[in-house]
């Protein structure tokens, strides 16, 4: 690579695929990424409309305008990131140099619901205007191909075995909670589909869900893991309760204070067994255990006084109804507290009698 191409894409993603023999770049292609990552839509603009490029190669100027993806808010990122959708960009397209991830993954990291609107209509788009998708005979023949190629975008891996719902991990976790409802509660009903074609979509997500990666995680894990307590409940009323352990031997409850969301924790709390609480993952460490070492004081009481309590629903049901006021500092002020509400149940329970 020249010295004049080094100062032009010293800060781009370049793929060896886009590179030529001889190791340089060409003037277009570096112009390409340079005008997608500053999101200068009408360079970008003219430069697509007088040039074709490589499906792979639209696909890493997608990126590099994706990590800028704060910038959104600027019409002209925006409609840089239309128009490179309406190209002739492979969104399948697994970049080796980016962990073999692909746009649906990097949408999905970037938290901003608006990108994942544009990129499943972009995604239906370009399969409707598919030359094989002539040769179907019935309407029954192009709703099949189109779940087919449904269940292929979204079941991508990655190099650890993640999907796409594993990177829903923005800081903004309300954005992360409105692109997951979108996905399995609205878009599966979009554009008049049947409700065989919705149901299919559903149970898309509800196997993505399920899904672990190379670390043994599920979406349940990543969620407790970032701290995101309305998407745990969500899980939970899709797909219900269902028990994991990743490669470290962390049950939920270990998972939740990794993630340091006493909400998280709180739910775990809500639908573990007895055996949860004492488990011990691969250091040898319970749940209580394991809080007390990462330094959450208050955590680690809550997990020991529960488990001495386990067995008293009165305990339990003023524990989830208060837990928000717990004073982490100690356990004094929620055992005189629980103590009052003992006695205040007991006298009510005699006033009935």
């Amino acid at each position: 690579m020249t010295e004049n191409n080094q100062k032009n894409t010293k800060y781009l993603n370049i793929p060896d695929i886009i590179y030529k023999p001889d190791n340089q770049i060409t003037k277009s292609v570096a112009d390409l990424l340079t005008f997608s990552q500053k999101g200068d839509y009408p360079n970008l603009k003219e430069l697509l409309d007088e040039k074709d490029f490589l499906g792979s190669t639209l696909n890493l100027a997608l990126r590099n305008l994706l990590s800028n993806y704060f910038n959104f808010n600027d019409p002209n990122y925006l409609n840089s990131y239309k128009y490179l959708l309406s190209s002739n960009i492979d969104l399948n397209f697994k970049f080796a140099k980016d962990n073999y991830s692909t746009i649906l993954m990097k949408v999905s990291k970037a938290g901003q619901l608006i990108l994942m609107k544009e990129l499943l209509e972009s995604f239906e788009d370009k399969i409707k205007n598919r030359e094989n998708i002539n040769n179907l005979q019935t309407i029954e023949e192009e709703k099949q191909y189109f779940l087919i190629q449904q269940e292929i975008f979204f079941s991508q891996k990655d190099k650890n075995n993640s999907n796409f719902l594993h990177y829903m991990i923005h800081f903004n976790k309300c954005e992360n909670a409105e692109i997951f409802e979108y996905l399995y509660e609205e878009y599966p009903f979009e554009k008049n589909r049947d409700e065989e074609c919705s149901k299919t979509i559903q149970e898309i997500i509800k196997n993505l869900i399920k899904e672990k990666n190379d670390d043994g995680n599920n979406f349940m894990n990543i969620c407790l893991l970032h701290g995101m307590p309305y998407l745990v409940l969500k899980i939970i009323e899709i797909i219900g309760y269902i028990p994991n352990l990743n490669k470290r031997n962390n049950n939920y409850i270990h998972s939740a204070i990794i993630g340091g969301n006493m909400t998280c924790l709180k739910i775990m709390l809500y639908y573990s067994e007895y055996n949860d609480l004492i488990a011990k993952n691969s250091d040898n460490l319970t749940p209580a255990q394991l809080a007390y070492k990462m330094g959450y004081f208050g955590m680690s009481n809550i997990i020991n006084e529960y488990q001495d309590n386990f067995q008293d629903d009165i305990y339990k049901e003023y524990f989830f109804k208060n837990l928000e006021n717990y004073d982490k500092s100690s356990s004094v002020n929620f055992l005189v507290n629980y103590n009052n509400y003992k006695f205040r149940y007991l006298l009510y329970e005699l006033k009935e009698m």
